[in-house]
């Protein structure tokens, strides 16, 4: 999962900054903080395949988007209108959930970091993007 992360934050930045491993695009990049989670029991019916997937393993991430960015438009609108650039037959990612932060931030990131929280995974585990700019060139060329 992690390498579709990747997959995903590497086709969002060159829409956001033009170089995204050019000195002068440092700081001007989306940062993104993401975490494991691990399938529980609902006492509502999930899909199949958010079941079978992966074991039902799947990533929450918290994403924070630079103030200036060729986007043009929110996050959220951007995913919804180019969902076919990120999610493509053949490749294992099979939904993105955008939802904007329109309130308490650490609560967010609660439950973005929850198996951390729950002792079942480790701080390690959490992937962090942008990572250094020599680690950005592998994730872009990928």
């Amino acid at each position: 999962m992690e390498r579709e992360i990747e997959r995903v934050y590497a086709t969002l930045v060159t829409r956001v900054v033009r170089k995204p491993t050019a000195p002068p695009s440092a700081g001007r990049l989306p940062v993104w903080l993401c975490c494991r989670d691990m399938p529980v029991f609902k006492h509502q019916k999930q899909c199949l395949s958010d079941v079978l997937v992966n074991d039902g393993l799947h990533q929450h991430a918290a994403a924070f988007q630079p103030p200036v960015s060729r986007l043009g438009v929110d996050l959220v609108t951007h995913f919804e209108e180019c969902r076919d650039l990120y999610v493509r037959r053949g490749l294992p990612l099979i939904r993105i959930d955008v939802q904007p932060i329109t309130h308490d931030i650490g609560a967010v990131m609660d439950y973005v970091r929850k198996q951390i929280g729950r002792g079942m995974t480790g701080e390690d585990a959490m992937l962090i993007l942008p990572r250094g700019r020599s680690e950005m060139k592998d994730i872009l060329t990928g």
